[in-house]
Order: structure tokens, then sequence, then C-alpha cells
């Protein structure tokens, strides 16, 4: 799915094992860094498995080992197409304009070993599932801008929390002011108070049949 500037996207590994029990491996990620940056100390393992240990002093790469399932665990559990083996993090660069990114991020995999260390894995690629879907070697990213979907007016202090208009009955204009709040798509992002003078919004009756004393 899109993805806004400044977002941390989190991203998991699965494991075919072949018909072995994945018993340790070792990862490696490359990402464009004038996309995306890792977030660093966020690599996890999952349930099955022994802490990580990661690299990512090389610029534009993250080396993740996990030496070994935790205590337990028995070789069933870490055998199949999808053994769940590490979730990291990473964030979209905040200064990012709206766009296709291709080459965001890649994963290989170094080494996986079966219970006894011997490697039936080495040096493969990894597949990345995205939103163009199939089989791929690397992540195309798609980033969008947070968009002012909605505006929520409202009136500021007590006094003017409820207006009765009079004007049609004394001839007299009544005026106060009304604040509108922007509510965006991002999730993330708080409602926030538009600083844009008034003639920059207008406000008028659903059905134009209705007589203006309703306002």
């Amino acid at each position: 799915s899109p993805r806004f500037p400044g977002e941390v996207v989190d991203v998991t590994v699965f494991g075919h094992s072949g018909g072995f029990p994945l018993k340790a491996f070792l990862l490696s990620f490359s990402f464009d860094e004038a996309v995306v940056e890792y977030v660093s100390g966020s690599v996890g393992a999952s349930s099955l498995y022994a802490s990580p240990v990661e690299n990512s002093e090389t610029p534009g790469s993250v080396g993740v080992l996990v030496s070994g399932a935790n205590g337990g665990v028995t070789d069933g559990e870490v055998t199949g197409t999808d053994v769940e083996m590490v979730t990291l993090s990473f964030r979209v660069l905040p200064s990012l304009g709206t766009g296709s990114y291709a080459g965001a991020l890649a994963c290989d995999a170094k080494e996986m070993l079966n219970a006894v260390g011997n490697a039936f894995v080495a040096n493969a690629t990894g597949q990345v599932e995205d939103g163009r879907g199939g089989a791929r070697t690397s992540a195309t990213l798609e980033v969008v801008a947070s968009t002012v979907v909605a505006l929520a007016p409202f009136v500021r202090g007590s006094g003017d929390a409820v207006r009765v208009n009079m004007g049609p009955l004394t001839g007299a204009a009544d005026t106060f002011n009304v604040d509108v709040v922007l509510l965006r798509s991002r999730a993330g992002d708080n409602p926030t108070v538009s600083s844009a003078g008034g003639s920059a919004f207008t406000c008028g009756l659903e059905d134009a049949g209705e007589h203006a004393s309703v306002l």
C-alpha cells in the first residue's frame, strides 16, 4: 500500500525451509538511502528464535544473524513454507516527494542452516511482495502526500457555542468567527486549525430551498 513521507514501515521476513528445520540463518538487507533509512535497533526475531545480532555499519545495508531456535521450539515449528524469521523497520525519508521509487529494499538469504548446521540455502535472492504483486527481487515504494479529506468547523469559546439567528426578526446582521479544523488522510496526523482567511472557505445549505433563518 502507498506510504507517507516520514512513515515507519515494518518488514517481516518468512522463510521456506524446503522440508528442513530452519535452525539458524544469516540475512542481508540492502536499501536505497535516498528513499528510506533503517531504524537502528528495530530488528527482532519471531518468538521461535533467539535474539538476533544486527550489523548496520555499512551504509545502505543491514545484516541480521540468528544463531538458533529458542528452547522448547520443535523441529516441526521451524519447518514449512512460511516460517516467521525476523521483523525490522525502515522509515520513509521525511523529505521524500510523492512518486514511485524502484529498488527501495531487497533481502538476500546468505545462509539458512538445518539442525546439524548444514547450509541448505546459500546466497539466495529473497522474494519481495509489494503492491505490484508477483515474485519480485526488490521492493518498489509508492509515496503519497497527506491530503485534507474533511473539514470540521467549530466556534471557539462557550459564549459562542450556540448562536440564534435573529436577523429575520430584527433586520440586523449577526456575525461571529468560525474556525475550521483540517482532517487529513494520514492516520497519524493530528487535526489542525486552518490558518487560511475566511475567503478560503464557503458555507451553505444543502437544500437551497431552505430558508436562511435555520442557520
